[in-house]
């Protein structure tokens, strides 16, 4: 199988409302040969606003923002290089992150039917994050160094795992992190070939549940920071979508598991694992690696409790109907609480769950078509889709990629919606959850303490947002922009 090391550097960290500005992959052949690259970067959608804090981290040139290719040209080219380059074992670092912020941006231009590409069957996607933390928590005899902050915590970004494992590199640019990302997996391979293995394993949905399930327990590093320990663990649901197992900590009681009501029990179905969390919603498709039995050894806490009882003790969990059925109706508590009235069509990916046929149907004769021909293959599916998500993506599309094509009216429309998603002030009422000038203003404000020695980087972009901002036809109220004083 191939093999392609990826990264994604972005305007900011929300797969809904973020875009991707560079993203730099290459793939190796089974022989370790460099067969193909991927080196590409784009300017910023109309509708979208850098945060500041991304522009200080990844230093992305602020002139490319407005005078690039875009972001649709850089996704269709991503694409076809994944697809040609298939199937292969993709890695990247917080692999979770580069993943959602590609199929969501797959998702909202429409570049194909494929929009989860990377996890289509075939294809394994390894996060070297999750891989290190096991390495660091399951190793016997390792050469794999992790450093430790101030507090003892062990820190797995990759500058800090490739500093103390001899990697010199310059981090957040994508070149270079795809270069340093390589170098840390090849350590890894080579001083823990099992779990390296393993991690491939459970990097497939399908193989993770099977895992999973053929052992009355399963052993992995759950929880960060100070959170962050080996958990020995039964699961007693999978979720509908299978995405997902309910799982109980085997130092808990049975009778005080059965005490909880779907209620009670839905608060731990968030996406953080506490240290002493005894019921947890264990995620199977973010590479979590998962170990058998063998591994006991390493997970402290579990003093008194052989293999064999906790074979016992996990056999009592996952034998219980009723703690089954109270699992799955506080998962679906907790995905209840989090619907919304009116959510965006960004949000539909989620909601709505994966393209049908019809909506498919739909992504290959608009990208089959003609860009004189769009506006009708969009009316004429208008009435056979389900949902509207990808029709109003689409008319988004147009009159981004194909201005031309569409009237003034409607590209009045647009410009004016574009203006008040970035411009329009907040209120209690309406606080939206994407960059606006306003937060980009107190962000790069903030930048000033994260950042004491970028003044002249913090300069530039607050004379970028000037800039768009006065182009727009918008001036920052001088009562607001007077307290800033960037």
């Amino acid at each position: 199988m191939n093999r392609t090391y990826f990264d994604c550097e972005t305007d900011g960290i929300n797969s809904n409302y973020s875009q991707i500005l560079t993203i730099y992959a290459k793939t190796l052949n089974p022989e370790g040969e460099l067969i193909d690259v991927l080196d590409e970067n784009c300017s910023s959608t109309p509708h979208r606003l850098p945060h500041p804090k991304a522009l200080m981290t990844n230093g992305y040139p602020l002139e490319l923002l407005r005078q690039n290719q875009t972001l649709h040209s850089l996704l269709l080219k991503s694409y076809d290089f994944f697809r040609r380059n298939g199937p292969s074992l993709f890695v990247a670092h917080n692999a979770n992150f580069d993943f959602k912020m590609l199929h969501n941006a797959y998702y909202q231009n429409l570049i194909g039917e494929d929009i989860y590409q990377l996890k289509s069957p075939g294809n394994a996607l390894l996060c070297s994050m999750q891989l290190s933390r096991a390495v660091y928590c399951f190793s016997r005899d390792s050469s794999f160094y992790v450093e430790k902050d101030k507090k003892g915590i062990p820190l797995f970004n990759l500058p800090s795992l490739a500093k103390a494992n001899g990697i010199n590199f310059s981090p957040h640019d994508a070149e270079e992190d795809v270069g340093a990302l390589k170098k840390l997996v090849d350590i890894i391979e080579k001083e823990e070939p099992e779990i390296f293995n393993r991690s491939i394993q459970s990097s497939i949905k399908r193989n993770a549940t099977k895992l999973l399930l053929e052992h009355a327990f399963s052993i992995a590093v759950l929880g960060t920071y100070n959170s962050m320990r080996p958990r020995v663990f039964a699961p007693v649901a999978i979720s509908q979508s299978g995405s997902d197992a309910i799982c109980v900590d085997l130092m808990s009681d049975l009778s005080e598991i059965n005490s909880m009501s779907p209620l009670e029990m839905s608060g731990f179905m968030g996406s953080k694992i506490g240290k002493n969390q005894k019921v947890f919603r264990l995620p199977l498709n973010k590479s979590i690696v998962l170990l058998d039995p063998t591994y006991l050894e390493f997970c402290e806490g579990y003093d008194g409790l052989t293999s064999q009882k906790l074979f016992r003790k996990a056999s009592m969990f996952r034998r219980d109907a009723s703690l089954k059925h109270t699992a799955i109706e506080a998962l679906q508590w907790h995905e209840s609480g989090f619907e919304q009235n009116e959510p965006t069509v960004e949000q539909l990916l989620y909601q709505e769950g994966f393209p049908d046929s019809f909506e498919k149907s739909f992504i290959r004769a608009f990208n089959l078509s003609n860009p004189e021909d769009k506006l009708d293959v969009i009316s004429a599916y208008s009435n056979r889709l389900n949902s509207s998500r990808f029709i109003k993506l689409a008319h988004r599309l147009m009159l981004h990629i194909y201005p031309e094509y569409v009237s003034s009216q409607q590209q009045s429309k647009y410009f004016n919606w574009c203006y008040d998603r970035i411009f329009k002030q907040p209120t209690p009422e309406y606080d939206p959850k994407w960059m606006t000038i306003f937060k980009a203003w107190k962000e790069l404000e903030k930048c000033k303490s994260e950042f004491p020695n970028d003044r002249e980087r913090i300069a530039e972009i607050g004379q970028y947002y000037d800039r768009f901002s006065k182009m727009m036809g918008f001036n920052l109220p001088v009562s607001f922009r007077s307290t800033l004083d960037i």
